[in-house]
């Protein structure tokens, strides 16, 4: 589940994403275009509540993010509440975050190939 809202920091959105506590893992992260799909940048945590994994992440309004979740380090995941869903050059989807709705922001890049989403940096999965 993906929820958005306001941030206080002028051109930023607070997105929470949050994962059920029926998967099954050690460790969760976030990977997407916000952090470089860097594998460890992002970790989630489990709540000792209710047992779901969630991170609270500021990003940029006005684009799209595209991000799976990575589970123990070898098993992908993609939010099946996602915003929108793209192909990638690895068979799968990537799942997407839309904060186009939360107005523009003048760092979004030109010219991305009609998509609205930024550039990629694609790495191995």
């Amino acid at each position: 589940m993906i929820t958005k809202q306001p941030s206080n920091k002028n051109g930023f959105v607070r997105v929470t994403f949050e994962l059920p506590s029926g998967t099954w893992a050690e460790r969760v992260n976030l990977v997407g275009d916000f952090n470089d799909w860097d594998t460890m940048a992002t970790h989630m945590t489990q709540s000792r509540s209710n047992g779901n994994w969630r991170v609270t992440v500021e990003l940029e309004s006005g684009r799209r993010y595209r991000f799976r979740y990575l589970v123990d380090g070898k098993d992908w995941l993609n939010e099946w509440h996602a915003d929108d869903y793209v192909e990638n050059p690895y068979g799968s989807s990537d799942s997407v975050v839309d904060l186009t709705d939360f107005g523009e922001t003048t760092a979004q890049p030109v010219g991305s190939g009609g998509s609205g989403l930024p550039p990629i940096k694609w790495i191995p999965r």
